[in-house]
């Protein structure tokens, strides 16, 4: 089960949606505490596609790698970022409607040792909170309402 879910619908295509959101660069743009992202690997964005992340997470800045591994063009993506520890599963789902995109998220929080685990809901939360807006922000920048 999902430790966090999230559903937006934006009045644009599919392709321009998945476009924007597929792009990780996009994500200082999308996630307030996102200060910096950067492509590590060559080629087109696509499965196995990394990135190094960096956060302002209460004032320190934590780096994370993350890398997308899976890419149906125009259908679906997930990525996995893994940070001290800490891995998160992020799958994104892109449905086309008459409105316009309907995009499905869903997010997995793995810990690892006994500490790790005991602080889950924690993490849970504090995740939930820095990257639960991420679709409606979505939604702003690409109907204008920014």
């Amino acid at each position: 089960m999902a430790d966090f879910r999230a559903s937006v619908i934006i009045h644009r295509s599919v392709e321009e949606v998945f476009d924007y959101l597929s792009n990780l660069e996009n994500s200082t743009t999308l996630l307030p505490f996102v200060i910096g992202i950067e492509k590590v690997s060559n080629g087109p964005v696509g499965h196995g596609t990394r990135y190094l992340e960096t956060r302002l997470v209460r004032r320190r800045r934590i780096q994370a790698e993350i890398v997308i591994t899976e890419f149906e063009k125009y259908s679906s993506f997930s990525l996995k970022s893994l940070s001290n520890g800490v891995e998160i599963l992020y799958h994104y789902k892109f449905y086309p409607i008459e409105e316009g995109t309907q995009i499905e998220q869903e997010a997995f929080v793995k810990t690892g040792g006994l500490l790790s685990f005991l602080t889950k809901k924690s993490l849970v939360k504090i995740i939930k909170n820095e990257d639960g807006r991420q679709l409606q922000k979505l939604k702003e920048v690409l109907e204008g309402e920014e």
